[in-house]
């Protein structure tokens, strides 16, 4: 996959991750996880790592999420902004993988991640993620302090549950 498709893909992500905080709502403040073991969740073969952290760069990231949902208002778009603090993100040759760190309630996940919307759910042997059912990406929330995306969910649920820290 050409480099340019693979970082429209991240801001996809990026954007996809945004839109679910703000359509579950903030319901607490996020756990904080240092780098390393955010980044331990990604794969090791990857040609590029990059940490964005979003307090830093508001309007860059309001910038994202406007371009990809024009329509959305203004206050909305700040809300999506706020729930995320730190984006990691990785490419691959063949894949895009992304960990925010922020704060993303669970509870309506199944509500606003279903079939209606374009989404399948999965349920591997410890978590559930979602499928979309339009491109190959996956989205899982493994606590309500680290949403996954990419390509390769379930790797990185797998890495998440050999770990002892959560």
């Amino acid at each position: 996959m050409p480099l340019l498709k693979r970082l429209k893909n991240f801001i996809s992500l990026f954007t996809l991750v945004l839109l679910v905080g703000l359509l579950v709502g903030c319901a607490s403040s996020s756990l904080k996880y240092s780098d390393d073991v955010l980044f331990s969740y990604m794969p090791e073969d990857a040609l590029v790592y990059m940490c964005f952290p979003v307090d830093k760069n508001i309007e860059l990231a309001s910038a994202m999420v406007q371009a990809s949902f024009p329509d959305l208002k203004e206050k909305n778009v700040k809300k999506i902004v706020s729930s995320v603090d730190t984006i990691y993100a990785s490419l691959s040759k063949d894949d895009v993988s992304l960990v925010a760190s922020g704060s993303f309630p669970t509870f309506a996940l199944d509500f606003v991640l279903n079939k209606k919307n374009g989404w399948k759910k999965i349920k591997n042997k410890n978590e559930k993620y979602y499928e979309s059912t339009k491109t190959s990406f996956e989205l899982a929330f493994p606590s309500s302090s680290i949403a996954f995306a990419g390509n390769k969910v379930q790797t990185m649920l797998d890495l998440y549950d050999n770990q002892k820290i959560h």
